[in-house]
């Protein structure tokens, strides 16, 4: 059966997968082999794409109890609206180059399709398609529009993004934090459907290697055992990204981007890069998805 149609008729048997992944080898790791360099650019990336997320950061301003603890947390600070929950997502071209961020925006739009990797690859393929028409080669070969393009995101993927990045032809999504409500199902995509011919899933990469991995585990840690010492509140990942302790965790974060000096000569292009990008995404030059 070709893997598309399987893909596509079949996203739903995907996490019934999931379930019997403990048994078998699907949401197993990939065994990488990444040098210090290629760790660094990860890093360096993710930390942009978490920057970004926590200059663009929203609260629940309706919730009394929200705006006070933020209110304390930064009192100058003016947080936009709620729009979505914060999580983003940066695409990186086979060259090097940052090519579209995007922000979850459900709440936004009132979809729960609007996930921050779906909006970024929707960008990257308008901005392709866009320089395709320039140079007059027509809108056609859609397939490896972005085969061999990086997607770095905030939050370990979902079914549904994982499944448009593997439609894509997306190689690579390196991610900062864990999703336990995700159970793997990146790593069971790539396992399944992952090949070598540049088609197919995309290589999950877990960024345990980041500090900032090791920080947001435990800031939610730290919001589980709040609110289960409490007596109640939701506990999900997606809640946690509105609390306190994961706004502290990308305060840190985003202080390290803009602070980071990169240790191998190779890296410091990509960081002038990512850092000229960046600016201009917080400034308005250029929005932060190009979608709205």
């Amino acid at each position: 059966m070709d893997r598309r149609r399987f893909l596509a008729g079949g996203a739903a048997a995907m996490v019934c997968c999931s379930a019997h992944a403990q048994d078998s080898n699907l949401a197993a790791d990939p065994k990488l082999s990444l040098s210090e360099v290629e760790q660094e650019l990860h890093s360096m990336r993710l930390l942009a794409a978490l920057h970004l997320v926590f200059s663009k950061w929203r609260i629940a301003k309706a919730v009394p109890q929200i705006r006070e603890e933020y209110a304390k947390l930064e009192p100058g600070r003016v947080f936009g609206e709620f729009s979505g929950y914060n999580i983003g997502a940066l695409i990186i071209s086979p060259q090097g180059e940052a090519l579209a961020f995007a922000l979850n925006r459900n709440h936004q739009f009132n979809s729960p399709f609007e996930h921050a990797e779906v909006r970024a690859v929707r960008a990257a393929i308008r901005i392709a398609n866009n320089k395709r028409w320039q140079q007059g080669r027509g809108l056609d070969g859609y397939a490896a529009m972005l085969q061999g393009f990086s997607v770095y995101t905030t939050l370990e993927s979902c079914t549904q993004c994982s499944g448009v990045m593997d439609l894509a032809n997306i190689a690579t999504v390196v991610y900062a934090q864990e999703d336990p409500g995700q159970k793997r199902i990146g790593n069971i995509l790539y396992n399944l459907l992952g090949g070598t011919d540049g088609r197919g899933a995309p290589l999950p990469v877990r960024a345990n290697f980041l500090p900032a991995y090791g920080r947001l585990t435990a800031a939610y840690d730290e919001y589980r055992k709040r609110l289960e010492g409490s007596g109640g509140g939701p506990i999900g990942m997606t809640s946690f990204l509105g609390a306190s302790e994961a706004y502290l965790a990308y305060r840190e974060a985003s202080a390290t981007f803009e602070a980071y000096v990169p240790k191998y000569p190779q890296n410091m292009w990509a960081m002038r890069h990512l850092r000229a990008f960046a600016s201009g995404v917080i400034s308005g030059a250029s929005s932060d998805d190009l979608l709205g």
